[in-house]
């Protein structure tokens, strides 16, 4: 009776270390960059790159990211769009511009004519159960090379 008593805690002492969720460790944020920046007459898109630095894969229900050009923030673009990060992998990912947004950096960069340093901080949601999610935060730069 001992003995299967020191069995069973010992089994149930284990199983908490074996099955350690992405909630219970701390997620390293993804790492942003900014690979491309289009602007055509009303509409845009912004490519960006994300390497998820984590051993575990990451889902991305969706995301916000604040674009700015110089030192002038630009706009806000909502994502609704799920971006799935592979454990160690780095995923393109492009987001489609507002309007709003386009008009700006056409504003932007019709003033500084040449390359542009462009900086975006992005807010991931990323989800880790059912009804679980945390917010990573991510700072990426890039240079935008005029057409």
């Amino acid at each position: 009776m001992r003995t299967r008593i020191l069995i069973i805690g010992l089994a149930l002492a284990l199983v908490p270390a074996g099955c350690r969720t992405a909630s219970e460790e701390a997620l390293a944020a993804p790492i942003a960059r900014i690979e491309g920046f289009g602007l055509t007459g009303t509409t845009g898109s912004l490519c960006l790159s994300f390497t998820n630095p984590n051993p575990v894969p990451l889902v991305v229900s969706s995301s916000f990211h604040t674009l700015s050009l110089g030192t002038k923030s630009i706009g806000i673009i909502d994502d609704e769009e799920p971006i799935g990060l592979p454990a160690l992998g780095t995923v393109a990912h492009t987001v489609a511009l507002t309007p709003k947004v386009v008009l700006a950096a056409q504003g932007y960069l019709n003033k500084n004519p040449g390359a542009t340093h462009a900086s975006v901080k992005s807010a991931l949601q990323v989800i880790l159960a059912a009804d679980d999610y945390i917010t990573l935060k991510s700072t990426g730069i890039g240079l935008i090379q005029p057409p």
